[in-house]
C-alpha cells in the first residue's frame, strides 16, 4: 500500500466516523417515536449495514480492502470529535429541518388541532346535555312508578 493510498485511507477513515454519528442522530431524530421495538432493530439493522457496506466499498476502491488496526480507531477518533465539537450544531440543524418539512407537508395542522379541539368540545356539552336529560326523565319516571 503507498503512502497517498495510506493518507486517503486514514482521512476517509477519519471522515467516515464523523459521518457515521451525524447520519445516525439523524436516523434517531427521524424515527424517535419507534423506541424499543422490533421494527426499530429492524430499521436500525438495515441502517448500519449501508453505512458498512459503504465504508468496505470505499475501503476496497482506495487499497483493495485491507483493514489494519488504525482504521477503526481513526473511526472511533472521528465519532468522538463528533460528538465534541459537532454533535449540538447539527442536532439543532436537524430539528429546524425537521420543523421545515412538517410545515411543508402539513401547513394546516395547528388549524385542523384547533377545530378538533372545539369540535371535541362541543360534543362532550352535547353528551352532557343528553345525560343530563336522560338522569332527569329516569328520575321522573322513578317518582311517577312510585305514586
Amino acid at each position: 500500500m503507498s503512502l497517498s493510498q495510506q493518507f486517503q485511507i486514514i482521512i476517509f477513515s477519519f471522515l467516515f466516523g464523523i459521518l457515521f454519528l451525524a447520519s445516525y442522530d439523524l436516523f434517531n431524530r427521524i424515527f424517535y417515536r419507534i423506541k424499543g421495538k422490533f421494527v426499530r432493530f429492524v430499521l436500525e439493522l438495515i441502517f448500519f449495514s449501508i453505512l458498512s457496506g459503504l465504508y468496505f466499498l470505499v475501503l476496497f476502491l482506495i487499497n483493495d480492502a485491507v483493514l489494519t488496526i488504525y482504521l477503526p480507531l481513526l473511526i472511533i477518533l472521528g465519532a468522538l470529535f463528533y460528538i465534541k465539537f459537532l454533535s449540538f450544531p447539527l442536532l439543532r440543524l436537524y430539528e429546524i429541518m425537521i420543523q421545515w418539512v412538517k410545515k411543508k407537508l402539513f401547513p394546516y395542522n395547528q388549524k385542523m388541532k384547533k377545530n378538533l379541539k372545539k369540535l371535541k368540545d362541543v360534543l362532550s356539552k352535547i353528551k352532557q346535555k343528553c345525560f343530563t336529560k336522560l338522569k332527569r326523565k329516569k328520575s321522573i319516571k322513578k317518582e311517577t312508578d312510585m305514586k
